[in-house]
């Protein structure tokens, strides 16, 4: 069931966008998801194919990722001798689109912070990728500037509230702690959390699904850790820019 043969409510025009790609998808196919078969791989059906399909996300996104729901997939260049076709990049949320790539945001980072659009970022010439500081390896890093930071997908809004995680995750809070000693300890620390969809009104810790992650956020708040919320905006071709989105407490 490709976009031709449905009606698709994600192309109705929604806002202005820059004429620049931040990340530009590949060219993308559209299927039916069917089941997920383990964390990281699931199956759909395109035409009257079924085929195997990578789940870049280890998150349960079950809201999203159910029988019959849409999604847009993007093919293996060379997919013989694979196990999976090619790997989930979008499905659709009831008209709306969600980015389901949990890498995306470390993407969309290192793509702003290159082209020197991040300006919180701008004077970390030396920023690099995957460091390991305490008992953790963070996203990006600059030592030399003693700088640290991390970034989580949130794929989960409900009624315009952004939640995350969608399940409990002892990594993401092992993250937040250590984050929080980082900066008592006198580095700068901070975390993204990219909203991949453009429906998210505020965002909050899901404190009903993961209480210790909840907890964990509080204190790194507390302890100066800087919390960055934004939502990505983006359609079939890529992603365009990103928006702030309001923190609220849990």
């Amino acid at each position: 069931m490709g976009c031709a043969e449905t009606a698709c409510p994600w192309q109705k025009p929604q806002t202005m966008k820059p004429s620049r790609h931040v990340v530009r998808f590949p060219p993308l196919q559209w299927g039916v998801f069917l089941e997920r078969t383990n964390r990281f791989a699931a199956v759909i059906q395109v035409d009257d194919e079924e085929l195997a399909v990578h789940v870049p996300s280890s998150g349960r996104m079950g809201e999203l990722l159910r029988a019959g729901a849409s999604v847009a997939w993007e093919p293996a260049a060379d997919s013989n001798g694979r196990r999976t076709k090619g790997k989930l990049v979008l499905a659709d949320a009831g008209g709306t689109l969600v980015c389901v790539d949990a890498m995306m945001p470390n993407r969309l980072i290192w793509s702003l912070w290159q082209r020197g659009d991040l300006a919180e970022l701008q004077f970390y010439p030396r920023l690099r990728r995957e460091f390991t500081h305490g008992r953790s390896r963070f996203d990006f890093a600059d030592p030399s500037g003693f700088l640290l930071v991390e970034t989580k997908s949130v794929t989960l809004v409900n009624k315009g509230l952004a939640l995350f995680p969608d399940s409990p995750t002892t990594r993401g809070t092992k993250h937040l702690l250590e984050l929080a000693e980082a900066a008592r300890a006198g580095w700068r620390a901070m975390v993204y959390f990219i909203v991949q969809r453009r429906d998210a009104q505020v965002f909050t810790a899901n404190a009903a699904k993961d209480p210790p992650f909840a907890e964990a956020l509080a204190q790194a708040v507390a302890s100066g850790v800087e919390i960055r919320v934004r939502k990505s905006i983006f359609d079939e071709s890529g992603i365009y820019h990103l928006e702030p989105v309001p923190l609220r407490s849990a």
